[in-house]
């Protein structure tokens, strides 16, 4: 029995001892050059960006949904879309911006309806990601409870950073890489592309409950930003008809838990409900007519906010 124990013990820690080295020692290179890459570039920008400036944070309903520069030619104000994946979470990608915000800013915060009632206000794979990968900085963001949710995905990714990763930098006209923003945070590459069929939401069962903490958390962010000297604008993301009338239910929960928590959004959710051939290839992604559509919107929406003089 003994020797049969000392064995387990020995193999358990080796398994640790490889899976920690993978963690920490193994770069993981297509990350790197993703999409996800990207977010010290988006630092950068808000850093150069001065102010006031006004700032999109979201997932990629935003970064493949905006052309910011119509948005600062309208305003005469700079504007970084720091928008990069709906797996980096509510609660991270909001909490990463607020170092750069300043005074007479005014940040327009955008997320997509799962972060309102799954556990991706948290943040999923691409956050741990993110975390050992591209931006070790970024874990002093994170709470303990916000760990606790995560932590089963960290053996998982050190685990995925064990197999064979090819060095490709990522090619220049991949709509995923890094290399896909313009000057202002915008994946732009696809906006020249051919859409393709698109998976919608499935049905709202009735069983879907809001997460309260996505919303306390809204509450909390609108504080911070306000403390800063500067304002929020919290606007329903765009969203694909099917997918839209698929999950009217849930969305109409979320509208009205945002009512009651006094973080509104500034518009009726069902105004960005656009036809499903505006999507290029999710149901969250614009085709160039649907963002220059969502962008007129989103410029109309925020003149009417009376933030801008």
């Amino acid at each position: 029995m003994k020797p049969f124990v000392i064995n387990v013990l020995f193999l358990s820690g080796l398994l640790t001892a490889i899976l920690t080295a993978s963690l920490f020692g193994i770069p993981n290179i297509a990350a790197q050059h993703s999409l996800l890459g990207a977010l010290p570039d988006k630092h950068k920008m808000l850093m150069e960006a001065g102010s006031p400036k006004i700032v999109f944070v979201g997932g990629s309903n935003l970064s493949f949904g905006l052309e910011s520069k119509k948005i600062h030619e309208r305003f005469k104000r700079p504007v970084v879309n720091t928008g990069l994946h709906a797996g980096i979470g509510l609660r991270y990608f909001a909490t990463d911006v607020l170092p750069y915000i300043q005074d007479g800013d005014i940040v327009v915060l955008c997320p997509e309806y799962q972060h309102f009632y799954t556990d991706l206000f948290y943040g999923d794979m691409e956050l741990v990601s993110v975390l050992f990968d591209i931006f070790q900085d970024g874990r002093k963001h994170l709470s303990f409870e916000q760990w606790y949710n995560l932590i089963d995905l960290v053996p998982r990714y050190a685990i995925s950073k064990l197999k064979f990763q090819t060095r490709n930098e990522n090619n220049a006209t991949d709509v995923y890489s890094r290399k896909s923003f313009n000057t202002f945070g915008d994946a732009y590459l696809h906006w020249s592309r051919q859409r393709t069929k698109i998976e919608h939401a499935i049905p709202c069962t009735g069983k879907e409950v809001v997460n309260p903490k996505s919303i306390a958390f809204i509450r909390e962010f609108s504080q911070s930003v306000k403390s800063k000297g500067a304002s929020l604008c919290v606007l329903p993301p765009v969203y694909a008809a099917t997918s839209f009338n698929n999950q009217r239910i849930m969305i109409k929960s979320i509208e009205q838990e945002m009512n009651a928590y006094g973080v509104a959004f500034i518009t009726d959710p069902v105004r960005y409900k656009l036809a499903d051939t505006l999507f290029f290839n999710t149901n969250y992604h614009l085709t160039k007519k649907g963002v220059d559509m969502r962008t007129k919107m989103v410029m109309d929406d925020l003149q009417k906010t009376g933030l801008f003089h």
